[in-house]
């Protein structure tokens, strides 16, 4: 007898997709094997990835078992499909997996702006452990300095917030948006940090900045 999961999955790509993500969802979540999304994300059909990129978002960690075929995903010409694979590399990507937080790291400078968006976010939600993973496999010396630096941020917070304001006012729009992230970070001791990010004339760390506070006030 064909599972239901199968007959949603071949349903996928077609014009009540959304309708039929939503329903693979709730399969997944009953025991339907999660190992049946990791083929979906070969496809050639943009709308397959999108929803399997989505579906594999809402899972969390459960998203493990597919967790290899995500990864492409953060290089894919879809947006949308590079937007819902940091989600996965943020709740399932261990201290080995420094390659694959490199990779979002670097997506800071993506050519979306949603997708630097979520590359803030991730910096901001990240472990120490995983960011710390990251250093090596980036080839960009900005990028590892900055790495460096957040980390150093997590390290001694009792001078951070002074150090975040020196970079939120950087010329340089990829220290801004580590500046921003680093003060959320440490928004819960200090505050002021993340109330200057939401106030910055770039509009990508004041838009962050102020996503972030409304989450926390949720």
């Amino acid at each position: 007898m064909t599972a239901r999961g199968d007959l949603l999955i071949r349903d996928l790509g077609g014009s009540n997709a959304n309708d039929v993500a939503n329903e693979l969802l709730k399969e997944f979540q009953r025991g339907y094997p999660i190992e049946a999304l990791g083929a979906l994300f070969e496809s050639n059909n943009d709308g397959i990835v999108k929803n399997a990129s989505w579906l594999a978002s809402e899972l969390g960690t459960k998203a493990m078992p597919v967790f290899d075929a995500v990864l492409p995903n953060l290089k894919h010409g879809l947006a949308y499909a590079r937007f819902f694979a940091i989600d996965v590399i943020l709740v399932c990507a261990g201290s080995k997996d420094g390659k694959a937080v490199a990779s979002v790291v670097s997506m800071l400078e993506d050519s979306d702006k949603a997708v630097r968006w979520k590359a803030i976010c991730f910096l901001a939600s990240a472990s120490k452990e995983q960011i710390s993973s990251s250093y090596e496999y980036l080839a960009d010396d900005r990028l590892r300095k900055l790495v460096s630096w957040i980390i150093s941020i997590d390290s001694n917070r009792d001078a951070a917030s002074e150090r975040i304001m020196e970079k939120l006012g950087s010329a340089d729009s990829l220290e801004r948006k580590f500046s921003a992230a680093a003060s959320a970070r440490i928004s819960e001791i200090y505050p002021e940090a993340l109330s200057a990010a939401a106030q910055s004339s770039d509009d990508e760390v004041s838009s962050f900045a102020s996503d972030f506070r409304k989450t926390r006030r949720s």
